[in-house]
């Protein structure tokens, strides 16, 4: 949970200070410590349009799928989760 809620005080986009919250199952705070890296991503180099049909389960056919329909998705092209990590953007 980000600590930044409406009516709190907000930092500018330059500060590289944070500060985190930590509870645990039963909602009580609990003392933590810890680093927070943010990196930029690598998003992919075309832009997919959604999918038609049901995500493929093997990779046997993928090449001639990407060949065939090269701007629709084959896996999760679009998850921003599954894009490589780039450059650390906080230092």
């Amino acid at each position: 949970m980000w600590p930044c809620q409406p009516g709190q005080e907000q930092h500018g986009a330059n500060d590289t200070e944070f500060s985190i919250q930590a509870n645990n199952l039963a909602g009580q705070p609990e003392a933590a410590k810890g680093d927070i890296h943010v990196y930029a991503l690598k998003a992919p180099a075309k832009a997919f349009r959604p999918r038609f049909w049901n995500k493929p389960t093997g990779t046997s056919m993928r090449r001639r799928i990407l060949q065939t329909v090269p701007y629709d998705l084959y896996a999760d092209e679009s998850n921003p989760y599954k894009w490589e990590r780039g450059t650390e953007a906080l230092p």
